[in-house]
């Protein structure tokens, strides 16, 4: 028992201490990152906008075709739950993907938003939805000042070629696509 009562003595005496400074969740490198790209190691930026993410409890909340007499397709719900809490218009979405989880019965679906037809390659929101309510759901959508036009400036051939130039790398004939890319303010 003596050697108990020492140690408890011992961890009661025995100063400690946690020192905390604030923090600032919304910094640089919370939202900005850099990769090393191809064989000459070129540094290039990766930014990704401040994201959401909301949770409604094990009961969920209502999406806007709720009350709708037929039940809404989980993509559907989701898409609607989108447009609602983020005031973007149905062309500013795009569906990437989603599926069922056979076993909770949880749907995700996963959308990008687009602008002039074209998809922003970093704005993208995820919904949950289970028995028609929507659980939670997560976007890094933007609200840009301007938006570049949708033709671009030089053709694809010479977008290759100059990835190349500064890459070292070489084109291995992956299908080349148009999208737009956040930037930072």
């Amino acid at each position: 028992m003596a050697p108990l009562v020492k140690l408890a003595a011992v961890a009661f005496l025995t100063p400690s201490g946690v020192i905390a400074a604030p923090w600032n969740p919304v910094l640089r490198y919370t939202t900005h990152h850099s990769r090393s790209v191809g064989p000459k190691g070129i540094t290039a930026s990766v930014y990704q906008p401040e994201s959401t993410f909301e949770t409604y409890g094990v009961n969920g909340v209502d999406h806007p075709l709720s009350k709708r007499a037929t039940k809404a397709s989980p993509e559907d719900a989701a898409k609607s739950f989108l447009e609602s809490k983020l005031g973007v218009s149905a062309d500013g979405l795009v569906r990437k993907n989603g599926h069922i989880d056979n076993r909770t019965r949880v749907a995700n679906e996963y959308f990008r938003q687009q602008f002039n037809g074209i998809q922003v390659a970093n704005a993208v929101a995820s919904v949950a939805v289970k028995d028609d309510k929507v659980l939670s759901f997560g976007a890094s959508f933007i609200k840009p000042k301007s938006i570049a036009s949708a033709t671009p400036r030089f053709p694809k051939q010479n977008a290759i070629a100059k990835a190349e130039s500064l890459t070292g790398a070489k084109y291995n004939s992956f299908p080349v696509g148009l999208e737009y890319f956040a930037k930072d303010k």
